[in-house]
């Protein structure tokens, strides 16, 4: 069992029980704003409550540590605003007039973080540990990732856009999730980039699962609506429909529309008065069709418009599948009504303008080494192209066939030590050459990824197609550490990767230091320009520090008059 006294009650993470953390930077003299938690206080003799990190209509997060699974934990206390006030003890009370409403909304926070505690785990949820009353008021404790930051904060962090090759495995499993909530008759209504989260090991986990009343703005607390991606219906504008989970639908495509596009969409209540959604056509032009289509349908602003379903919108987004039924699953009325849709749809064209580094361009990278692996690594044969050029089956009448190069043609192998094998895969030059790797070295001297010999010797002539078997170089085996010291965390890893270091060997850890440069590297183990094997662990030192300011304020109202002492 972790040692309690150790934990940073503004991470949660062992720092040895300094008073100033040098992970995350919590003070731990601070204390959390009035109408909260005390910092440090046990529930069920279990849970840690640590710093406060946010609130709403409905309730105030924490994050925390749980004492019987040993890790750290959201724990998320209902307390609606305006309703709730906070006794000396700790505890929760309300007064008389509000008594409906707040039993009302604690019975409506436990069903919902039952549901969800009960659903299947599709990796895109963090997972509910535990729904209990407790102080008059209700919590549910959720498994909190490793680390992980906003899908906003990562967009403005990366250059603002992903492309639609990394959109489309990534949101996958929310797509998967949100229609795993429909089945469960839960609507979230508030999936945003502010709900969903980017975390460490590449993956998107889905936040802010609520009570239906702060998804509302008729509702009896005070609603939180993400604009530009909360629906028309949310806000009660009449005649556009009620809520459902076509709701949901909507908000997943405007994310993917802030995403590849790089600005948030209208809000809702102007593209009701003058619907303004466009991109420039230069960008529409680079994404499937069948994509600015499911985007389309799924952005429409009248419920009985949009597509309804989750699966629906996940087919067409994915695969091109259109269709079947419209938003309230039903055929369309007549062809007029389905032109005018497509017409829309046509309106509503969206693309990702080109990504810029980011973690998952590192991702990428890992896939294009692996990809070459068999070839650039392996023992396998890799071919560079057809033995025959391509021609014609069939021609027209008159058709001018030219450039056939006749497969007679003597050609002679040329030096291919220190060539690239990606070069040799690449290049028109070596069309008719097939290259077997028979084994990998390390050379000090061959650069990695180059020829260090070839079975057949330079000079060689051949007609047709020949096969030779070469040696590749795996570079030196020790190399010296890159200067990757105030770099963003991608593009330290990139450096690394280029150096020759393993992707599965790089580690990232987490410290706080306000004197340097805010969310860089800020050193390495071993340390910048040491010389060791390509195969060693590398550890690189993250500065968590944002450079904002880390007093803060008091962001959560109450109606207590209590300060946590």
């Amino acid at each position: 069992m972790q040692n309690a006294d150790r934990l940073c009650l503004g991470c949660m993470n062992d720092n040895g029980g300094e008073a100033v953390c040098p992970i995350c930077g919590y003070d731990s003299s601070k204390k959390n704003p009035t109408g909260t938690l005390k910092a440090g206080l046990w529930i069920e003799e279990r849970f840690l409550v640590g710093k406060a990190l946010d609130a709403n209509g409905e309730g105030i997060n924490y994050i925390g540590w749980d004492n019987y699974h040993n890790c750290i934990v959201y724990i998320r206390e209902f307390f609606p605003l305006g309703i709730a006030s906070r006794k000396r003890d700790g505890s929760v009370a309300f007064k008389e007039e509000n008594a409906y409403a707040f039993n009302e909304g604690l019975l409506a926070f436990m069903e919902l973080n039952r549901k969800v505690a009960s659903l299947e785990d599709t990796g895109a949820l963090l997972p509910v540990v535990a729904v209990f009353e407790h102080g008059g008021t209700a919590y549910a404790v959720s498994k909190a990732p490793a680390s992980s930051i906003t899908l906003r904060d990562f967009l403005l962090r990366n250059g603002g856009t992903l492309s639609f090759e990394q959109v489309r495995p990534l949101f996958l499993p929310l797509f998967t999730t949100v229609s795993l909530l429909h089945s469960a008759g839960i609507i979230h209504g508030g999936i945003s980039p502010e709900t969903i989260l980017v975390c460490r090991d590449g993956k998107l986990r889905l936040t802010g699962l609520s009570i239906k009343n702060l998804r509302k703005t008729d509702s009896s607390i005070e609603a939180q609506l993400f604009h530009g991606f909360a629906a028309p219906e949310q806000y009660g504008l009449e005649g556009v429909g009620e809520i459902g989970s076509w709701t949901d639908v909507y908000a997943i495509a405007a994310t993917v529309f802030r995403v590849l596009i790089g600005t948030n969409p209208p809000e809702a209540t102007t593209r009701i008065e003058a619907d303004n959604m466009s991109v420039p056509a230069k960008i529409a032009q680079q994404l499937p069709k069948s994509v600015l289509m499911a985007l389309a349908n799924a952005l429409q602003i009248y419920c009985d418009d949009r597509t309804a379903d989750m699966e629906i919108f996940k087919s067409e987004f994915l695969q091109g599948v259109p269709a079947t039924t419209n938003a309230a699953g039903k055929t369309p009325k007549s062809g007029k009504k389905t032109k005018k849709k497509m017409s829309k749809g046509n309106r509503y064209a969206i693309i990702a303008s080109v990504a810029t580094a980011c973690v998952f361009l590192v991702v990428s990278l890992v896939l294009v080494f692996t990809l070459f692996g068999d070839s650039l690594f392996g023992t396998n044969s890799v071919s560079t192209g057809n033995s025959e050029n391509s021609v014609p089956d069939v021609y027209k009448p008159g058709e001018l066939v030219t450039s056939y190069v006749s497969v007679d043609k003597i050609q002679t192998v040329p030096n291919l030590v220190r060539v690239s094998l990606a070069e040799l895969l690449s290049s028109e030059q070596y069309e008719n050459f097939k290259f077997i790797v028979t084994s990998k070295k390390y050379d000090d001297k061959i650069p990695r990824g180059t020829i260090i010999s070839q079975n057949i010797p330079e000079g060689t002539t051949f007609k047709d197609t020949v096969e030779i078997e070469v040696v590749v170089s795996l570079g030196p085996q020790e190399i010296a550490i890159p200067n990757v010291k105030n770099m963003r965390e991608d593009e330290a890893i990139i450096l690394l990767l280029k150096a020759g270091f393993n992707f599965n060997n790089i580690e990232i850890i987490d410290r706080w230091d306000q004197n340097a440069k805010p969310l860089s590297i800020i050193g390495t183990e071993p340390e910048i320009g040491k010389k060791t094997n390509v195969d060693s662990k590398i550890v690189m030192y993250i500065n968590t520090y944002t450079g904002e300011d880390l007093a803060g304020g008091e962001v959560y109202s109450s109606d207590s008059t209590t300060t946590n002492q």
